[in-house]
């Protein structure tokens, strides 16, 4: 499947779909784009064509500011990742119930856990069970041609 931003590289034996992604690789260290494998979609999750992908201040803080010693909810988070929470797009394949190919999407900037009082009063940003890990945020997001979700 062609995809805006994405190239084919022969390693050898196997072709590899590969993208251009702003990762972040080490704490307070600005993020730098690099070549990474185009993301394949595991079973329950899609493949999202990123149309806009914006950066926003918590950017600034994960590249600038925090450290898992600055700020405790980050050191659940594993490097490298890609940058990029706030994406919309289109889907471009997976295996999520009711979302055909080409279906126009907004990914959540913030994942939660939707059970608990704040995630039921609409505050998911406010998540009780500290779902800080989401895309963008220790996961890889969105500031590349493509994410999975």
């Amino acid at each position: 499947m062609a995809i805006k931003g994405q190239e084919i590289r022969n390693t050898g034996k196997v072709k590899e779909a590969i993208m251009k992604a702003f990762r972040f690789t080490e704490w307070l260290h600005q993020a730098e784009f690099v070549d990474v494998p185009v993301p394949e979609p595991g079973h329950g999750e899609a493949l999202i064509r990123i149309g806009g992908a914006g950066a926003c201040h918590s950017d600034l803080h994960i590249m600038h500011e925090w450290t898992p010693e600055s700020f405790p909810p980050v050191a659940a988070w594993s490097l490298p990742f890609t940058l990029g929470h706030e994406n919309a797009g289109w889907v471009e394949g997976g295996s999520l119930a009711g979302l055909e190919v080409g279906t126009p999407v907004v990914v959540a900037p913030t994942w939660s856990c939707g059970m608990c009082r704040s995630c039921r009063l609409g505050a998911t940003n406010y998540c009780e069970q500290g779902m800080m890990v989401s895309g963008g945020l220790g996961r890889d997001g969105g500031l590349g041609a493509v994410r999975h979700l």
